[in-house]
C-alpha cells in the first residue's frame, strides 16, 4: 500500500510544506507520523509533523515569517522541538540533530506512525512496516519497550 500521487499531490503542495521545504534548503526534511497515517486512510490532514536533520531552530524562525505563524519552544534546551501556529494549520518541527531518520522512526509509539516522507526526493521510508499494518488494520508497536 504504497503512497499514491493524490497523497503526495496533496501534502507536496500544502503551503506549510511548500515553505518547510524552502526554509530547509539543502537540509534533509520529512513529513512523519500522523499526516502520512491520516493522509494514507483518506482522513484530512491538519496538523503536520515533520522533522529535519539539524538546524532546526533556524529553520522554525525562517518558517515563522514566511508563513507567518506563531513559533513556540517546545524542547527548550533538551531537544530540538518547535511549533509554528498559523493560518494554514500547526506544524510540529523535530530537529532530529543529526541522528539518523531510522533512528527517529524507531522512537515512535507504533509503525503506524513510523512513516516518513521526503519531501524533496517524494522517496517513502517506512522501515517497520506501517503500511502493512493500515492495510491489515493493525496497531502494533515499534518497539517492544
Amino acid at each position: 500500500m504504497p503512497i499514491g500521487a493524490p497523497t503526495w499531490t496533496f501534502l507536496r503542495h500544502h503551503p506549510v510544506t511548500v515553505a518547510l521545504v524552502a526554509a530547509a534548503g539543502n537540509v534533509p526534511a520529512h513529513l512523519v507520523g500522523g499526516v502520512i497515517r491520516d493522509r494514507l486512510l483518506g482522513l484530512p490532514a491538519t496538523d503536520l509533523d515533520a522533522v529535519v536533520e539539524r538546524d532546526g531552530l533556524r529553520i522554525a524562525e525562517r518558517l515563522a515569517e514566511v508563513l507567518p505563524a506563531r513559533l513556540v519552544l517546545l524542547g527548550g534546551k533538551a531537544f530540538g522541538a518547535y511549533r509554528l501556529i498559523g493560518p494554514h494549520g500547526t506544524l510540529d518541527l523535530w530537529d532530529r540533530e543529526g541522528s539518523t531518520l531510522y533512528h527517529d522512526l524507531a522512537r515512535r509509539d507504533f509503525t503506524v506512525n513510523a512513516i516518513a516522507l521526503d519531501l524533496v526526493e517524494g522517496v517513502v521510508s517506512d522501515p517497520f512496516d506501517g503500511q502493512r499494518d493500515l492495510h491489515d488494520r493493525v496497531l502494533r508497536a515499534v518497539t517492544p519497550a
